[in-house]
């Protein structure tokens, strides 16, 4: 089975690599719905013109597992879900402290926005700069899933799968449109007369 992979990259086993936050950006009051991490993913698409993703209940349910299972350490690890069940997936992880949402995690997903060149199809930096936001846009990608789960020692644990998953090799998370072709630009003359009928032209005849 092939193994996703973004152009350029030589290890890439899953959809994107981890992001770890130190401060919190958003109030205590901010949500975490299914929809609120939907709206934020189609923002950000929508930016490039791609198609919306929608929320999958079975992709949420595998998130959701793997979120309970890193509550007791929130440590940032893949849960190996390109193997177990073809899904991408991207990580988030905030320090203690913080009322870290959707917005957070996402938002710093797309942040990497910045890390990809369009033109080589490659990451900034190093292969996996941009990982995450190449798999928010990923075009083929249909349907997510999310969790979030505040973990025992502290921080918080997000998580969000995608299905199918992005980053293959050798293919652009989504294609930009063609520029339009130039406009022909015709030169007038100031003055533009009506076309003379053909009695003046000389172009009528005697019918015989």
């Amino acid at each position: 089975m092939e193994t996703p992979k973004i152009s350029g990259a030589v290890a890439a086993a899953i959809a994107a690599a981890v992001v770890v936050a130190a401060m919190a950006t958003t109030p205590a009051a901010a949500q975490n719905s299914p929809q609120d991490f939907v709206d934020l993913h189609n923002a950000a698409r929508g930016v490039e013109g791609v198609g919306e993703v929608v929320w999958d209940d079975a992709v949420a349910a595998y998130a959701e597992n793997y979120a309970a299972e890193r509550a007791g350490d929130c440590a940032l690890i893949h849960s190996g879900s390109w193997e177990k069940a073809g899904y991408g997936e991207n990580l988030f992880g905030g320090s203690a402290g913080g009322e870290w949402t959707a917005a957070d995690a996402v938002n710093m997903w797309v942040g990497e926005k910045d890390l990809y060149d369009y033109d080589s199809n490659s990451c900034l930096g190093s292969w996996d700069s941009c990982l995450h936001y190449t798999q928010v846009m990923w075009s083929r990608t249909t349907a997510i899933g999310c969790a979030r789960v505040e973990c025992d020692g502290g921080g918080v644990f997000i998580t969000c799968n995608y299905n199918p998953a992005g980053n293959f090799q050798g293919e652009r998370p989504f294609e930009l449109p063609s520029p339009a072709p130039p406009l022909l630009k015709l030169e007038l003359s100031q003055t533009v007369s009506a076309p003379p009928n053909r009695s003046e032209a000389g172009w009528s005849h005697k019918m015989n």
